[in-house]
């Protein structure tokens, strides 16, 4: 009888035991969390064709800015999720001209991630008056829930550079370079002849998307912007104009630009559209002799490709 009483109490024993040593292995396999360096690269110019028609085809020349990327970029911003793709963290920056430190080690980030694969999303602001920016809300970032996790918003006329890639985290490779993208196209509009006595203004008119997050509804709202612009005139002449399209697709998208001139009364005296293609990483420059539409003479105007190409628009 003795001998049986002591038999629960044994197999009891052994049971502790192998939980304990099941539970040591699944900590040796767990990933080891390790020190990460990502550096941004000074930015890279695209060289891409332009094959849509009427463009002329002109002798090509690779490009590159060259330029330090703190002269290029202001702020930065990194967001990373794991290989189901849920959210692990974002890492930001911003230059702040006042303060010399945050330029120096500008483009670096330092953080801690387990050993490996993750998704990593890179978007980074340059020159414009508009604002980009991830859809980082705290309560899907939390969840994991949300149809516009880290989606880009954007309030329009900025220069935007992206990246979107695989990394992989091992005790080995822990220094990520990262190489960023221009997704901005550029409009610049430059006019060439002076102003008649009975001009008053002149207007550009044409549309942007807009991709604004509702902090209310919690997701991000679509929207088509008309923008009309009214230059000024220094010495009798037009300032040149331009405006930053952000995240434009890569296919390209095509534009109307209005162009309406008023006289001293308020009074339109004609108006003319002028249809062009935006693509990323290009500027599209629309240049010529605006006022001679006046007198009912042809408006030509021209749609240079910095890189390749030219357009002749004949109104």
């Amino acid at each position: 009888m003795y001998k049986f009483k002591l038999m629960p109490v044994l197999l009891l024993a052994l049971f502790l035991g192998a939980c304990s040593n099941d539970e040591g292995v699944e900590t040796a396999n767990e990933a080891e969390e390790v020190d990460v360096t990502f550096n941004v690269s000074t930015l890279t110019v695209q060289n891409e064709d332009m094959d849509n028609p009427p463009l002329s085809r002109r002798a090509t020349r690779a490009a590159s800015s060259g330029a330090d990327l703190k002269d290029v970029i202001h702020s930065i911003w990194i967001n990373i999720y794991d290989g189901s793709g849920k959210f692990v963290t974002t890492l930001e920056t911003r230059l702040n001209p006042m303060d010399e430190t945050t330029s120096e080690d500008f483009g670096t980030f330092k953080t801690r991630l387990k050993t490996g694969t993750y998704s990593v999303r890179v978007l980074a602001e340059g020159k414009g008056t508009g604002q980009a920016y991830f859809n980082n809300s705290e309560k899907y970032m939390e969840s994991g829930e949300g149809k516009d996790n880290g989606k880009i918003c954007n309030s329009g006329d900025i220069e935007t550079f992206f990246y979107a890639g695989n990394i992989t985290i091992s005790k080995d490779v822990n220094e990520i370079d990262l190489n960023l993208k221009r997704q901005s196209a550029l409009l610049q509009i430059k006019i060439m002849d002076g102003k008649p006595d009975e001009v008053g203004k002149v207007t550009y008119t044409f549309k942007d998307k807009r991709d604004h997050y509702s902090v209310y509804a919690h997701y991000i709202t679509n929207q088509i912007e008309t923008m009309v612009i009214t230059p000024e005139f220094v010495n009798n002449k037009l300032v040149d104009y331009e405006y930053y399209f952000p995240m434009v697709d890569s296919q390209g998208e095509s534009k109307k630009i209005t162009f309406t001139i008023y006289d001293t009364s308020n009074k339109v005296l004609v108006e003319r559209d002028v249809n062009i293609m935006i693509y990323p990483n290009k500027r599209t420059i629309i240049s010529g002799d605006l006022f001679s539409i006046l007198n009912e003479k042809s408006l030509t105007i021209s749609v240079d490709d910095i890189w390749e190409s030219d357009v002749n628009v004949n109104l």
